[in-house]
C-alpha cells in the first residue's frame, strides 16, 4: 500500500458546493486531514488540512467552489453513482468464540472448500479483483450470531494449517467467503489512521468484530465498507 502526502488545501470560502467522488475513490476525514484510497491501485494518499475545508458524506463531498474545482481538476470527482455502503457502528465488542475441543466437521468442510476456491489464488489477485468478487454476490439473508461464531472459531483454528498465509486483507477475504458460502454475511471494513499512517481491514456484524479486537480496530477511521 502506498502513502503519498500532497500539498495543503487552501483556506475555506463561505459558499458550499455538492460534488461526488469518482466511483473508484474513497475519502476518510482523520482529524483535519483527508485520506484517499484508490481501490483500482490499492494506493493511499493524503490531502493535509482538507478535513477543515470539505465535508465527506460517503460519496458526496461538500465544500467551497474553488476547492471543489481543484478536486475535479485533480480527477477526484465524477458523476453520481450508486449509494455506498455506510460504515457499521463503532466496534464495542468481539464476537464470542466457542473454542470447543471437538472440530465441527461441517464448518471444517466449508473452510477447506472456501480456501480451495479463494485462498489458494489470493496472491495473484489485485484488490480491485477481490472487491469485484464480493460485490457481485447478493447479500445473504443472514445467520444467527452463534453460527457465525462457530464458523469464525473453525476459521481461527484451521487457518494456520492452510497453505499460504497473509495479512488482514487475506484473512478478511477468506473469512467473509466462508461466512457467505454458509448463507451468512458480515461487513468488510477498511480503515486508516495517520501520524504514523497505517491501513487495516476487518469484519464486523453490527458492533461486533469477528477477526480482531475492538481496541485494535477502534483507532482506525473507516474509509470503505463492502
Amino acid at each position: 500500500m502506498q502513502n503519498q502526502i500532497s500539498d495543503p488545501m487552501p483556506s475555506p470560502e463561505p459558499e458550499g458546493v455538492v460534488a461526488y467522488l469518482s466511483q473508484h475513490l474513497h475519502f476518510a476525514v482523520v482529524d483535519e486531514d483527508v485520506i484517499v484510497l484508490d481501490e483500482r491501485t490499492d494506493a493511499y494518499s493524503c490531502l493535509p488540512g482538507a478535513g477543515a475545508v470539505i465535508q465527506v458524506h460517503g460519496e458526496r463531498i461538500v465544500g467551497p467552489r474553488s476547492v471543489i474545482a481543484q478536486l475535479r481538476e485533480g480527477g477526484f470527482l465524477g458523476d453520481p453513482g450508486p449509494a455506498r455502503v455506510r460504515a457499521p457502528p463503532a466496534p464495542t465488542r468481539a464476537l464470542p468464540l466457542a473454542m470447543s475441543s471437538e472440530l465441527n466437521l461441517i464448518a471444517a468442510t466449508r473452510f477447506w472448500w472456501s480456501w480451495w476456491r479463494e485462498g489458494r489464488r489470493f496472491e495473484s489477485r489485485s484488490l480491485a479483483d477481490l472487491l469485484a468478487t464480493h460485490r457481485r454476490r447478493a447479500r445473504s439473508p443472514g445467520l444467527p450470531d452463534v453460527e457465525i461464531a462457530r464458523l469464525t472459531s473453525t476459521f481461527v483454528r484451521l487457518l494456520p494449517w492452510a497453505p499460504g498465509q497473509g495479512a488482514c486483507l487475506y484473512r478478511a477475504h477468506l473469512l467473509r467467503t466462508l461466512i457467505r458460502d454458509a448463507g451468512g454475511d458480515a461487513q468488510w471494513v477498511f480503515g486508516v489512521r495517520t501520524w504514523p499512517f497505517a491501513a487495516h481491514c476487518w469484519l464486523q456484524v453490527g458492533d461486533a468484530v469477528l477477526d480482531d479486537e475492538p481496541d485494535r480496530v477502534g483507532v482506525y477511521t473507516p474509509i470503505m465498507v463492502i
